[in-house]
């Protein structure tokens, strides 16, 4: 969903209720944001694009218990752990170095997705509850994590009992794009034994 969930009152009413209607787990593509109150905690890039926030390519993993507690009086969705994507795409998400320097980010190509994006620090995993009451760790996997294999063995590392690739190559039409996803999917889920 091209829509910070988590910090749109109505958006994230709906996504949550959609999870709690379902009574199952709904892991979501989303956009997440760190929003700097102070502006000089803000970082290089954001300031260089007189921004106030960092957004990032997220999942968030929504479970009927999370959509419950949503509806408490107190309930911050700030808090909520989401998946951020670690491995940007060059030149559309992200320019290699612009955090660093951040003239480059001129260097950004948009297809209409959304620019200079900040990546994710680990890839952590996202825990629910399956029906029968057993807990279940998701690697979260973002289109282009995918192709780096040391984040998904990063994943599972961290707990990851399976891994979930989220793309939205869809939108592409019939290219060849969802296909090549699909067979990296496919290398991704052979495990030594």
């Amino acid at each position: 969903m091209p829509y910070p969930i988590l910090h749109h009152a109505d958006v994230r009413g709906f996504v949550f209720g959609a999870g709690l209607d379902w009574n199952t787990p709904l892991l979501a593509g989303t956009v997440d944001m760190d929003v700097y109150e102070d502006v000089a905690k803000t970082p290089p890039l954001p300031r260089y694009l007189d921004r106030n926030y960092e957004i990032c390519n997220s999942l968030l993993l929504v479970t009927p218990q999370l959509a419950w507690r949503s509806r408490q009086p107190g309930f911050s969705s700030l808090k909520i752990k989401t998946y951020r994507k670690k491995n940007l795409m060059p030149f559309t998400e992200a320019v290699p170095y612009a955090e660093r320097y951040p003239f480059l980010s001129r260097l950004t190509l948009d297809f209409s997705g959304g620019t200079n994006w900040s990546a994710g620090q680990s890839a952590g995993t996202l825990l629910f509850a399956s029906s029968n009451g057993d807990r279940v760790r998701v690697g979260p996997i973002i289109f282009w994590d995918l192709l780096y294999g040391s984040t998904t063995a990063e994943s599972a590392r961290n707990g990851g009992e399976f891994q979930a690739a989220v793309t939205n190559e869809g939108w592409r039409g019939k290219s060849i794009t969802a296909h090549e996803i699909e067979s990296f999917t496919r290398l991704r889920s052979i495990a030594p034994k």
